[in-house]
């Protein structure tokens, strides 16, 4: 059981193995589900409710995370979040860190949960950078992604254009570097096993900027021959001509890490599937209303992920 003492939510996490040995992790939100902990996981899993999954960033809280849980169960899902192999107390156990756009360990928890649960339906909900991952899943998978529709809240359109930006914030930079550097410090002792490959994890750590750490640590993680082959098969949009779920993006003209000019508007201008909320004003993932302030754009996103299973909006989309 995972208990925060600042969270009203309770999960229980599962491990599962991947084919190459490594392992993610799935936290089940089970706060409305049980009353005690024994078989926990078991009660978890509501097979009467649709599974919401949440693939989040790099910097997100747990306060945004129980927001999206609390306000999926009030709407009638069952929330499960996705955890990265080696993130947040993942243990990793191969050489390899999730890169940016490379949706095979997501496409294995998909697969596990649709296993559990088969005859239940699965969504996805993702925020910020986490939109890449979720991107490049549904583009890679096209038909066959088991995901009824997905929503991504200030999606990162274009990767590679983020990390060599210069107008991102300073502070930003710093605190999403910072937080890459822990990772990769943590679990140094796993990536690397010789004298030289240290100095390189030395090298990596002086990095001042996302772009060079980046290029230090995944491009040669990743075994990719140049930053340019790596964003081939990194950047979230590249198969977009394949994703065949329904898709909701909720993005701000004035959010600071995405520039208005880097939103594919075509994109939903073609595709009867694609759907955007464009709002003058937001920044990035800021769309907050009230007094006691409450996420509108999370809200929006998940009664669109409910409406999107309701049998005449799948016709109208299989029509249009």
């Amino acid at each position: 059981m995972i208990v925060s003492p600042d969270s009203p939510r309770r999960f229980v996490r599962e491990y599962v193995e991947m084919k190459d040995g490594g392992i993610i992790g799935l936290d089940w939100d089970v706060t409305n589900s049980i009353t005690k902990p024994v078989n926990a996981l078991k009660k978890a899993k509501v097979p009467s409710r649709p599974f919401l999954l949440v693939v989040h960033d790099t910097l997100a809280t747990g306060a945004g995370i129980d927001r999206i849980c609390t306000e999926a169960w009030e709407q009638g899902f069952q929330a499960v979040v996705f955890r990265r192999r080696g993130q947040d107390y993942v243990p990793l156990t191969t050489p390899r860190l999730q890169s940016f756009g490379d949706p095979s360990d997501l496409r294995e928890a998909v697969e596990y949960i649709k296993a559990v649960e088969p005859n239940s339906e699965i969504v996805a909900l993702s925020v910020s950078t986490g939109c890449g991952l979720l991107f490049s899943y549904l583009g890679e998978y096209g038909s066959s992604t088991h995901i009824a529709s997905a929503a991504c809240i200030s999606p990162v359109y274009s990767a590679r254009e983020f990390y060599e930006s210069s107008s991102i914030p300073t502070w930003w930079q710093k605190l999403w570097l910072q937080r890459q550097k822990l990772v990769y410090m943590r679990h140094s002792y796993v990536l690397y096993d010789s004298d030289s490959d240290y100095k390189h994890c030395e090298l990596a750590m002086r990095s001042r900027t996302l772009t060079t750490f980046h290029q230090r640590v995944h491009v040669k993680l990743n075994e990719s021959n140049s930053w340019d082959q790596y964003w081939a098969e990194n950047e979230p949009l590249r198969d977009v001509d394949e994703v065949a779920t329904p898709l909701l993006c909720v993005s701000s003209k004035d959010d600071p890490l995405v520039p208005v000019e880097s939103i594919p508007i075509e994109l939903f201008q073609t595709y009867p599937h694609f759907f955007l909320a464009l709002t003058e004003k937001g920044g990035h993932c800021g769309f907050f209303q009230g007094l006691i302030p409450s996420s509108w754009s999370e809200r929006l996103a998940i009664e669109f992920l409910k409406v999107s299973l309701d049998v005449d909006f799948k016709k109208s989309i299989a029509t249009s």
